[in-house]
């Protein structure tokens, strides 16, 4: 019997590889007859691991008088078009099996507890993929006229469990994110090659699908029951992908052109993690520009990343050239400074991340405005504390209004901060995810763990 083409950890890594195949097929739809294409609605959820400093990070005064805090300054020039909104709490991740990394990132986008599995986490827990549909799936269920119904992108997400994905098409069918930034364009947009060269490509794509799809039935025979699970979700995509590869490809034209792509080592070089995650911030917003899908993640590393960023911090007269592991660094007490410095900086570099994509969809022009005007973009995370783990009081910013039907320029609380609460709970996310469907157009009346959602916030709709 002749060996397999494709070995097992080949199969398994799920890092963004989607078993070495184009991955960002598995989303793509056959364009619909019309398209709204002088105002688009777009969401994009930005995700960043391991809880904030909440005294860095909540701004200060009253709702529509607000100063931001040292976490949120890189967004200054953009004040005007942010929603802070706090007192929400991941109620939903307080159920279930897994640990709280676990729970939180299969929570926050999902509204939902976790399954049974066998994913390991901290003091012994196991988990398995979150139960339900995410956010921006359930919104990109909803559209059909781009090539792509979403796009999910990674910065150094080296977890293929539960830990590493936010994204879900339902209960246990989690989408991985690609951290190739070269990758997600050349398979896009597949430059350089005719129609005629671009549909050879595609039937031969149709054919290693084929093969990958035999082997893993013999293979699936002769796995654990982890791996098995964690298989499971490459082979639905595969599935899907096999009927869709004869969608056409992304054509250039107009607006939409060619750009360099930089390529970065396999390796994970958190020395280039800044530049791999602009290179995907620059990739996502040609996507917009090029029409090619309305729905986008991007993930910044995974939860209990040990990521160690190259940030010039400086404390007590000495200058750090870099940060540390940054999932240590967030278990460090309250009171030590140098740790809580190192935590504002990472901090700091994400929401200078944030103003650059609204920098770049303010640089786009789309009808009497710009693409940022029909967008929404969600920032959040999977902890509020990273010493606590607690998922109370979230750190959640929306930025961008999805056409007029966010209130922005304020900073709206439906309950105390974390710090001050003697027992008292805060709003359940799910309104939040239930806030955002609506205001992208959908009649959603709830999201989520039914148990935890009850209609929109009040006063964040316009």
């Amino acid at each position: 019997m002749r060996r397999a083409l494709i070995g097992r950890r080949s199969l398994l890594t799920g890092a963004g590889a989607a078993l070495a195949l184009p991955y960002l097929d598995i989303m793509r739809a056959r364009a619909a007859s019309s398209c709204d294409a002088d105002a688009p609605k777009r969401l994009i959820v930005m995700y960043t691991p391991n809880g904030t400093i909440p005294a860095a990070f909540w701004p200060t005064g009253s709702e529509d008088d607000f100063e931001l805090s040292p976490i949120l300054s890189p967004l200054e020039a953009h004040k005007s078009d942010l929603l802070i909104v706090g007192g929400m709490d991941i109620l939903s991740g307080n159920t279930g099996p897994g640990d709280p990394h676990q729970r939180g990132t299969g929570s926050c986008l999902t509204g939902r507890a976790l399954m049974e599995g066998n994913f390991s986490g901290d003091a012994n827990e196991v988990a398995g993929w979150a139960s339900g549909i995410s956010l921006d799936q359930q919104v990109a269920a909803s559209i059909d006229c781009t090539p792509l119904r979403s796009l999910e992108f990674g910065v150094m997400v080296e977890d293929p469990t539960v830990r590493g994905r936010i994204s879900y098409t339902g209960a246990g069918k989690p989408l991985p994110p690609e951290n190739s930034p070269s990758k997600i364009y050349e398979r896009v947009f597949e430059p350089g090659l005719s129609k005629e060269e671009k549909a050879l490509r595609r039937e031969r794509r149709g054919y290693v699908i084929d093969r990958v799809l035999d082997q893993y039935k013999a293979l699936n025979l002769r796995l654990g029951s982890e791996d098995r699970t964690r298989l499971e979700s490459h082979v639905e995509a595969l599935t899907q992908l096999e009927t869709q590869l004869a969608a056409p490809g992304v054509e250039f034209g107009g607006a939409c052109v060619e750009q360099d792509v930089p390529t970065f080592s396999t390796d994970f070089d958190y020395s280039q993690l800044p530049a791999v995650g602009k290179a995907q911030i620059d990739v996502l917003t040609q996507m917009v520009r090029c029409d090619v899908t309305r729905v986008a993640t991007l993930m910044w590393t995974h939860s209990q990343s040990q990521a160690n960023y190259p940030l010039n911090v400086k404390f007590g007269g000495q200058t750090f050239t870099s940060t540390g592991g940054h999932h240590g660094l967030a278990h460090k007490g309250d009171d030590e400074a140098e740790y809580i410095a190192k935590n504002t900086a990472i901090d700091n570099f994400f929401a200078s991340q944030l103003a650059y994509l609204i920098d770049q969809l303010k640089a786009i022009p789309e009808g009497e405005g710009t693409a940022f005007d029909n967008t929404l973009i969600l920032w959040t995370n999977e902890q509020n504390k990273g010493n606590t783990h607690d998922m109370g009081d979230m750190p959640y910013v929306l930025a961008g209004s999805a056409g007029g039907a966010i209130q922005t320029g304020r900073y709206k609380r439906f309950g105390p901060e974390l710090s001050t609460r003697n027992g008292e709970r805060g709003e359940s996310h799910n309104r939040l995810l239930t806030t955002v469907l609506k205001a992208m157009g959908l009649p959603d009346e709830s999201f989520g763990d039914p148990n935890y959602a009850s209609d929109v916030l009040p006063g964040i709709l316009s």
